[in-house]
């Protein structure tokens, strides 16, 4: 009883964050977020709530009422019947992922003439985390990139990365499987670069090369696993998670790493859901 109860208590505050992210920042206006509020969040915190006024009216062993719970139910079951034993060690590994983003806002800067950027991120980068008991931490960053274009001449490119400390909790451990829901804390820059696609002439005091980008603090809510086919050395992992761009309307800049001004600049979002696959190795024990 004790365990479930901290459990859910961890959800409550994972809860309570995310509804001050809702109503105190600009991202309430978001379909994705209110969406994600009425149909995980809320639900969520109202069960749960209920679950710890009235344990008697909800049976974990028979079922569960929501999707969002199976998971957290399996890793209660699993620790019932485990004896109470502590979670160390931990992993380091690379991983390549896809992120859902809108890039039409980089349109502003093309050529009238050119056709539309595709949208969407493939992304590379690398990860770490270690436990203290179920507590997860750790961190990582990756390299974004997005589309690419060839218009008279010049080559357009959408790129970035970013980088992120990690907070999460072991809820499930089965030998050589462990699943943990985690939030990121950190910052995301994207940009469209230009450059020369072939010899040309040109002004001395031309710009050659230039880049218009807009960066973010960010915060993602995410759930992940990875598994030891040998309990250790080598693991694969997924990560499944959403991306919250902290500042609803980034600053644009330039080459020079001055500010753009001018008020007809389009808002173009950084957040997004991602999905990773990473393998590596380290232990768990």
């Amino acid at each position: 009883m004790k365990t479930k109860r901290n459990i859910i208590r961890i959800i409550h505050l994972i809860g309570a964050a995310a509804i001050g992210t809702f109503v105190y920042s600009p991202y309430g206006d978001l379909e994705a977020f209110k969406m994600a509020m009425q149909i995980v969040v809320i639900p969520v915190l109202s069960l749960s709530g209920l679950w710890l006024w009235k344990p008697q009216w909800f049976s974990f062993k028979k079922g569960v009422q929501v999707v969002a719970l199976a998971l957290l139910v399996q890793g209660v079951q699993a620790q019932e019947v485990a004896p109470k034993t502590c979670l160390s060690g931990g992993t380091g590994s690379f991983y390549v992922g896809d992120k859902t983003l809108e890039t039409s806002g980089f349109d502003f800067f093309l050529p009238e003439a050119a056709t539309s950027l595709e949208p969407g991120l493939f992304q590379l980068g690398g990860d770490g985390y270690f436990f203290i008991n179920r507590l997860l931490i750790g961190g990582g960053g990756h390299y974004s990139k997005g589309a690419e274009l060839v218009h008279d001449g010049n080559n357009y490119q959408v790129q970035g990365g970013g980088g992120y400390f990690s907070i999460g909790y072991g809820v499930w451990k089965q030998p050589g499987f462990i699943l943990f829901p985690y939030a990121n804390i950190g910052v995301e820059a994207i940009s469209l670069d230009k450059e020369l696609d072939q010899d040309i002439a040109f002004d001395p005091n031309q710009f050659t090369a230039m880049n218009y980008g807009v960066a973010s603090p960010t915060l993602d809510l995410g759930i992940g696993t990875d598994w030891f086919p040998l309990k250790k050395g080598w693991k694969v992992g997924l990560k499944v998670g959403y991306q919250f761009a902290l500042n609803a309307a980034p600053d644009w800049y330039h080459t020079s790493g001055n500010r753009i001004e001018d008020p007809q600049l389009p808002d173009v979002g950084l957040s997004g859901f991602y999905l990773r696959l990473s393998v590596g190795g380290g232990y768990l024990k």
